[in-house]
């Protein structure tokens, strides 16, 4: 073997390492680069870059137990990264991007189910709702500290009023970003 071709390989092995020991670098490591807001609490995050664990997540008084975070590889080819984030909790899947060249942040094909109890928590509300909320993003996009783009559509089924015994039935409404606004 010549000079050039242990170049190379020594190259190779060098690069191999340092990505090994990124990806399996514990998370708690790279969460203390992150900004975390105050308001957000995390408890029992564990795990490493390509696969983490959180046993509950808090915001405003409403916890997601149990989150599972996973990372996306073929998301890398397009210079962005991307994270599957599930829970059981609240029938959550979520598609994270981070995309580093258009410096967007991107939720994908996502969906979440809202319990009642969290719109029945909120003291606008005139009434009370009841029923299965689901919310479908398609996609909501940030750019530069606003979104500049979003698709939701929201499922309300077996709609009715808490303390009512009638079903009004199932409705659903859909937000999108126009030239205009939403």
């Amino acid at each position: 073997m010549n000079a050039r071709a242990k170049s190379w390989l020594f190259i190779i092995f060098f690069f191999s390492v340092i990505i090994s020991l990124v990806l399996t670098l514990p998370v708690r490591q790279i969460l203390r680069y992150v900004a975390i807001p105050e308001t957000v609490e995390v408890q029992g995050l564990e795990g490493s870059f390509i696969k983490a664990r959180i046993s509950r997540i808090g915001y405003q008084g409403h916890q997601l137990s149990d989150v599972e975070i996973e990372l996306m590889p073929s998301c890398i080819l397009h210079l962005s990264v991307c994270y599957q984030v599930r829970s059981d909790d609240f029938q959550l899947n979520a598609t994270i991007d981070a995309n580093l060249l258009s410096q967007s942040f991107s939720i994908k094909e996502s969906y979440i189910e809202l319990d009642e109890n969290i719109l029945k928590s909120i003291p606008q509300l005139i009434v009370k709702p009841k029923g299965v909320f689901t919310l479908f993003a398609e996609d909501i996009t940030f750019q530069q500290n606003s979104i500049s783009n979003i698709t939701l559509k929201l499922d309300w089924l077996n709609a009715g009023i808490d303390g009512e015994e009638q079903i009004l039935g199932n409705y659903e409404a859909s937000v999108t970003t126009q030239e205009s606004g939403l």
